[in-house]
């Protein structure tokens, strides 16, 4: 058996904005460049169709089409209720729709082993001819266990971590460091796509001009190109060796 016995589907957070669909798409569409297998994709949150029903119609495509099994990805960085809970629950709604296919679920994004090294190479990059005090901003989440990850996450990174839903937020860091005397410090957005958030932290970060601490903002460390190149790379690998 071979890559194209699979066929892979990706699931993105989603919301009611048109720019989510417009980021799944894109993703799914250059995935789909890399890939022999056939590809799709569906939005947990912000559609008139659920998961399970966007699932369910991809999957009688793939059956049309002589596929026997398909792949879940969760491009996730984190693992909150939607990777643990949420996906799970849609994939067996779906998988009752759907009893001539094996519906597989892969591990989040986040879990990729290339993951860290990327994030280290975009703080280097900044830090080529000085070194900074550097922040990791995240959304964050209650688990206990997402929260350990990102503090070590953080901790390999020689950075303290800030969240944007839970403490201690991106002031409460900014104001920490200023206060220990640095003049300069790196934020590297831990997050898959541009939006809301994005825009309200260049504004906060905006709120400390009148200091002397040079604040950086860096771009976000996954281009749409990236994030498809890791996904099917993954799913090669993880589909190889369930097969295997």
């Amino acid at each position: 058996m071979t890559e194209s016995n699979f066929c892979y589907f990706l699931v993105t957070h989603g919301s009611r904005n048109p720019s989510a669909v417009e980021f799944l798409q894109n993703i799914v569409n250059l995935a789909q460049a890399k890939s022999l297998s056939l590809v799709g994709g569906g939005l947990l949150e912000g559609q008139e169709l659920s998961l399970s029903q966007q699932l369910s119609n991809f999957g009688k495509i793939a059956r049309s089409h002589g596929y026997s099994q398909v792949l879940v990805l969760p491009v996730f960085l984190l693992a909150g209720i939607h990777v643990y809970a949420d996906i799970p629950e849609q994939i067996a709604i779906a998988q009752t729709d759907l009893s001539d296919l094996e519906i597989k679920i892969a591990p989040h994004f986040g879990t990729y082993p290339e993951i860290t090294p990327l994030l280290k190479s975009k703080f280097l990059f900044k830090s080529q001819e000085r070194s900074p005090a550097k922040i990791l901003l995240a959304h964050g989440s209650r688990r206990l266990e997402t929260t350990h990850y990102l503090e070590n996450l953080a901790q390999d990174l020689k950075a303290i971590p800030a969240y944007w839903a839970i403490a201690p937020n991106l002031e409460t860091q900014i104001e920490h460091l200023i206060k220990l005397g640095q003049t300069e410090m790196t934020i590297l957005p831990y997050f898959l796509a541009t939006g809301g958030i994005i825009e309200a932290v260049e504004s906060k970060i905006s709120q400390y001009s009148q200091y002397s601490t040079q604040i950086n903002l860096l771009e976000l460390p996954f281009t749409p190109e990236a994030i498809a190149t890791l996904v099917i790379k993954f799913a090669r690998e993880f589909t190889e060796n369930y097969l295997n």
